[in-house]
């Protein structure tokens, strides 16, 4: 069909304001040649800006809207008084057109015009009816995609909580990763009118069972701004949606105004399903078929990999212990965010990691000191995966004074770092274990200086000491959400097998070698040889003491492994 200019016109803004109809009140001459009565609808999608039309018999639509008849009855009878050939078979919210008083009615799909109920427009003509229209979206913005984006993120880590499954064992969860998908497409097509129909009536391919399920769960979130609020609906939905899908779990949530939610049992799945969601939606259209939903297979973990579906975040990840952990809770399924200050040593290390698994590695520029950084970083982490499990406090450093020579501006830096990073990380983890709702894990990296402080030692002691016991308190404030604290408490570590040095033992080595008479082989011989077993500690064996907690092989919180190859002077009372 051919439009004219104004309507042209009208074409492009609906498509800029996410999409919509519109319909004009007419005359056509039949095949008698006499006038008949209609209703020209012109349908736009947003993101193409092409128009598709269906027209009516005006006094028909009329009466008919005026019975009592059913959608579905209605729809029927409406398809029988379609007047041209080429038109699409007209939806059943046709009729709301018909019975408008005025000769243009627009209706669209922007979603922060219909949050405010002003989801149409009117005029006696195009010009008027798109003027109204006009003055309508300078009023009231539509919602941007990165407006929707920023709110469905404070919400991912409640709704990826819901969205694991409670196991009722020592690891409670089977944890899922999500993708939040708030794009211009995706939030035009959950604008339209019809989009949950279309939505639910998606095809399923292999690929689509696979990856997006047994269709997706539709949720209108009633307020973004009330967590309590938003946790009660959509648990109440995944609640009923798992009770018709004989107790699979949705892998897509769809919620209009935010976006959409892609769940995976990794980052592979969750990443798939969302390319799969994207490329599908906007190609959506009404169908007459009815497709039958199959269930969705059960998301389970793979065996061998106890970690499966697990998010860890690990400070001071760029250093010898701090690498060693990561690769640890790599090589156990978990996904794992590398966090330190931003720089060579930290990039080196993602790249490293990435070689095992590029899906699960994720570097996080972080300051522990900054609490701007620290909630950037955890915000980095939830978009990417969509919450944490597992927090490795392991960010510090150290200085060789005597009390008596102490410099207090050194001090106070290793108090920034040391007490005040695992405190701002501590408060991060708690809130955000509060929000998802599903326990969690907090290790940190601890000393064997807290026991058995050595002189020379006083600041570096005095303060990981203070951690060691803000985590002590924590492993009590938070136990109440299913969370473990717990401390793992190395000897010296000098190096991750050879090649990555300890950031620590590079500041407070030198001062130690010169003390004792040493160089860098001797200390490492003396360290090693002061302890019973004779043990030289590698972040291997700190890495295993902390997988030991994660992995929950005893109901544990507030408990402290020494990794010392035997102190006695060390050992935790």
């Amino acid at each position: 069909m051919i439009l004219t200019s104004s309507e042209t016109q009208l074409v492009e803004l609906l498509a800029t304001a996410g999409g919509g109809c519109y319909s004009v009140k007419g005359e056509v001459t039949d095949a008698l040649g006499e006038k008949v009565p209609a209703l020209w609808v012109h349908f736009v999608e947003s993101a193409d800006g092409q128009a598709t039309f269906t027209v009516v018999n005006l006094d028909f639509a009329r009466k008919l809207a005026a019975t009592t008849l059913g959608p579905d009855p209605k729809a029927a009878a409406l398809r029988t008084q379609v007047l041209e050939a080429a038109a699409i078979p007209p939806p059943p919210y046709v009729l709301l057109h018909a019975i408008d008083s005025h000769k243009v009615t627009i209706q669209f799909y922007s979603p922060a015009l219909s949050e405010h109920s002003k989801d149409w427009a009117t005029g006696d003509s195009i010009e008027e009816a798109t003027d109204s229209l006009r003055q309508m979206l300078k009023d009231v913005p539509p919602v941007s995609a990165e407006e929707a984006s920023d709110k469905l993120l404070t919400l991912l880590p409640a709704l990826r909580g819901l969205l694991a499954r409670p196991t009722g064992q020592d690891i409670p969860y089977d944890y899922v990763v999500v993708r939040a998908i708030s794009s211009p497409e995706v939030m035009s097509f959950l604008a339209k009118e019809n989009a949950r129909t279309l939505a639910e009536s998606m095809p399923l391919y292999p690929a689509h069972v696979q990856y997006l399920g047994g269709g997706p769960l539709w949720v209108e979130i009633a307020d973004t701004a009330d967590p309590a609020q938003v946790k009660e609906q959509v648990a109440a939905a995944v609640s009923a949606y798992a009770e018709q899908h004989g107790g699979a779990m949705p892998k897509v949530l769809l919620l209009p105004g935010l976006g959409a939610v892609c769940v995976g049992a990794d980052a592979r799945m969750a990443n798939r399903a969302s390319l799969l969601l994207r490329l599908t939606l906007p190609a959506l259209r009404p169908t007459k078929v009815n497709l039958v939903m199959p269930k969705s297979p059960q998301i389970q973990p793979a065996a061998g990999l106890p970690l499966q579906g697990h998010v860890a975040v690990v400070t001071g990840a760029a250093g010898a212990i701090g690498a060693g952990i990561c690769r640890g809770l790599l090589l156990q399924g978990a996904h794992v965010a590398v966090t330190d200050l931003p720089g060579e040593r930290l990039d080196a290390l993602v790249a490293e990691l990435s070689e095992i698994d590029a899906t699960r590695v994720a570097g996080v520029p972080l300051d522990v000191t900054d609490p701007d950084s620290v909630d950037r970083g955890m915000a980095q982490i939830v978009a990417t995966w969509g919450g944490v499990d597992i927090a490795i406090i392991n960010a510090g450093v150290a200085h060789v004074s005597k009390l008596e020579d102490m410099d207090m501006e050194t001090f106070r830096r290793l108090e920034r770092i040391n007490v005040e990073g695992a405190l701002l990380m501590l408060r991060a983890m708690g809130r955000l274990f509060r929000l998802q709702g599903t326990g969690g894990d907090i290790v940190m990296v601890s000393t064997k200086n807290v026991f058995a402080p050595g002189a020379g030692f006083g600041a570096y002691s005095a303060t990981k000491a203070a951690a060691h016991q803000l985590s002590r308190i924590a492993c009590v404030e938070m136990a109440e959400m299913g969370v473990r604290v717990n401390m793992v408490a190395p000897d010296a570590v000098f190096s991750d097998h050879g090649t990555r040095k300890s950031g620590l033992w590079q500041e407070v080595g030198p001062s130690r070698m010169k003390a004792r008479g040493l160089d860098e082989a001797g200390l490492e011989e003396y360290y090693r040889s002061r302890n019973q077993l004779k043990a030289r500690i590698t972040p291997d064996h700190v890495a295993n003491a902390v997988l030991f907690f994660v992995t929950r092989q005893t109901p544990t919180t507030g408990a402290t492994i020494p990794v010392d190859g035997g102190l006695p002077d060390a050992v935790p009372r």
